[in-house]
């Protein structure tokens, strides 16, 4: 599941990196072990965790509740699996992901990956619950839809003697299960998470929610349609749902983040990061893919998908400078008030 990402993004990514670089032999430097590769995954990954974990644990002013340790440690693990996966998944290594992917898939998938890792950081730099939950939301939402449909439509894409099918699985139901569990539990809403965002933070919001949700919506109905601007897989509506994936769960962030600036400025982070992934995934596409029966008979470039997802990117951007300056002026409205 990718777009992060994706996002059994928990550990997939560098397990799955660890594991598989023994199988691979144009993986890394010829005269590198299997045990050695695991050692560097291993260590990275509980590194990044620990890392994670421990920044959130020394910013919040207050003693966490269970349900509240177990949402940061899951997002440690995101920011973990969907940074280091992702270099995996730009590849497109072979051991790094349960069925093939178009090599501007694979790409749009590592944007994904490093997207959710930056809004699980970000979540974990605030002490405030409510942050965790946005991004546990954003977690299901770019989940449980996918792997509905993997069940009911897609199964016979999966080889189940392969590790990476597996581990695919045990980590979406676990990440599934902690993100329920999170978005039951936690607070929605928290008197320090801060003011509603501004007029053009708002607006914004509401555009990208408007524009990633609408597209989502398309390509999960009908995943496998006439115009090539919208629908570059014909023919494999797995992977085009599980590009959806990621336009839903931005979508969704987007629209939970109105009630608090600072929710919105992680969106807008998320979107920024996404946007401009989208981006340079197009051009590397263009410079490295070449026609093939899987994946596309003339190698052109994504425009619509970088058009409109540079623009919300850019739309992401403007209302963070927006927003700053209206959380200075704020500061300083208070500052004279005192």
């Amino acid at each position: 599941s990718g777009g992060g990402g994706a996002v059994w993004y928990g550990l997939f990514g560098m397990a799955t990196q660890a594991s598989g670089a023994a199988a691979d032999e144009t993986v890394g430097l010829a005269n590198m072990t299997s045990l050695v590769w695991q050692i560097v995954g291993i260590v990275l990954v509980i590194g990044t965790i620990w890392i994670g974990f421990r920044s959130w644990r020394q910013r919040i002013d207050h003693k966490p509740s269970r349900s509240e340790t177990l949402a940061a440690i899951v997002l440690s693990a995101t920011l973990a699996g969907g940074f280091w996966g992702a270099f995996a998944w730009w590849q497109n290594l072979s051991y790094a992901f349960p069925w093939p992917l178009p090599g501007l898939a694979a790409h749009m998938l590592a944007v994904a990956g490093w997207s959710f890792a930056l809004a699980s950081a970000l979540a974990l730099r605030c002490s405030y619950p409510t942050h965790l939950r946005l991004v546990h939301l954003m977690l299901w939402v770019y989940l449980a839809p996918l792997t509905l449909a993997i069940l009911i439509l897609h199964l016979d894409r999966f080889d189940f003697a392969r590790e990476v099918t597996v581990t695919f699985f045990i980590i979406v139901v676990l990440l599934l299960v902690a993100s329920t569990i999170a978005l039951v539990t936690l607070p929605r809403s928290d008197p320090v998470a801060g003011a509603p965002p501004g007029t053009i933070a708002s607006w914004a919001l509401r555009l990208i929610g408007g524009v990633a949700g609408l597209w989502a919506v398309v390509l999960f109905v009908k995943p496998d349609g006439p115009w090539p601007l919208i629908w570059p897989w014909p023919g494999d509506a797995l992977t085009t749902r599980l590009i959806a994936s990621m336009f839903l769960a931005i979508s969704v962030g987007a629209l939970a983040a109105l009630p608090s600036q600072w929710l919105a400025r992680t969106v807008f982070w998320t979107t920024v990061t996404y946007g401009a992934g989208v981006v340079i995934a197009g051009f590397a596409h263009v410079m490295t893919a070449k026609p093939s029966p899987m994946g596309y008979a003339v190698v052109t470039p994504p425009v619509s998908y970088m058009v409109v997802w540079g623009a919300l990117g850019i739309v992401a951007a403007l209302a963070l400078v927006a927003s700053q300056h209206a959380g200075v002026e704020g500061l300083g409205r208070r500052a004279k008030e005192g």
